[in-house]
């Protein structure tokens, strides 16, 4: 039950909006290295955590390693999708270079 209570908070923490950012962040700028953006999701959690823990002192930081966990979650989610989108858009530069150099397939 207690597993089951801890997956709960992964999947929640991992709806926060704010854990988005660092992941989105990365793919954009990733440049194919999809490897980096759950490395960039668990070190952007343990940075909001971190910062949590700093501005407020009376917070328990018990959720420490359920953030890193979501982040992870959230660099992984992101990384396939921006997988997908590569993967659309590297189809469609491909045919619009086979289309401009005059060669068909």
């Amino acid at each position: 039950m207690r597993f089951l209570l801890e997956l709960v908070s992964v999947v929640v923490l991992g709806a926060d909006p704010f854990m988005w950012i660092g992941p989105v962040i990365a793919a954009f700028f990733s440049r194919g290295r999809l490897a980096l953006v759950p490395a960039v999701g668990l070190v952007w959690a343990a940075v909001l955590e971190l910062s949590l823990i700093w501005v407020a002192p009376e917070y328990d930081h018990r959720e420490f390693i359920n953030r890193c966990v979501a982040g992870i979650l959230v660099g992984l989610i992101i990384a396939g999708i921006a997988a997908l989108v590569h993967k659309r858009t590297g189809a469609r530069r491909a045919a619009g270079a086979n289309q401009k150099s005059g060669t068909s397939d």
